[in-house]
């Protein structure tokens, strides 16, 4: 005879969070996936627009191949993101406002569960991992 589980749990194998809809909890419901920016258009009117609009679409492509090539987990627990690839779950180690030359850089960008972004966003010296990389990427564009 199975094993009974209690019919407020997460459908998921492993987990007892309870259930925040269609049977599985708030971690594992999905999320929507990324936005799709509209193509570009060449304008000759607004070349701002087309460069803005390009550098917009080059980092979300850029964030699926990475999606694509490290796969659906955490780097920094490994735990498994069962929802379609969000913005959310990708960390700029330096920041991309003070660090615009390391905003397309794939060793800047670091998969994570969309709760461990929301910490590192309020300590950004919480995760090891965070910490090693960060080192790596100061050296490399010498900011020691």
């Amino acid at each position: 005879m199975g094993t009974f589980r209690n019919s407020s749990s997460c459908k998921i194998e492993g987990c007892n969070y309870p259930v925040w809809a269609k049977g599985v909890c708030k971690k594992h419901t999905s999320r929507k996936a990324l936005r799709k920016t509209r193509p570009i258009r060449r304008r000759k009117v607004d070349p701002s627009f087309d460069k803005e609009a390009a550098h917009r679409e080059t980092r979300y492509y850029l964030f699926l191949d990475i999606w694509k090539k490290r796969g659906a987990r955490s780097e920094v627990s490994d735990d498994r993101i069962y929802t379609q690839p969000s913005s959310a779950n990708f960390h700029h180690i330096l920041p991309k406002s003070k660090y615009p030359e390391a905003d397309l850089d794939p060793n800047n960008i670091i998969v994570m569960t969309i709760d461990e972004h929301n910490n590192v966003e309020n300590d950004m010296y919480k995760y090891e991992e965070i910490n090693k990389r960060r080192e790596i990427l100061m050296k490399k564009y010498n900011l020691n």
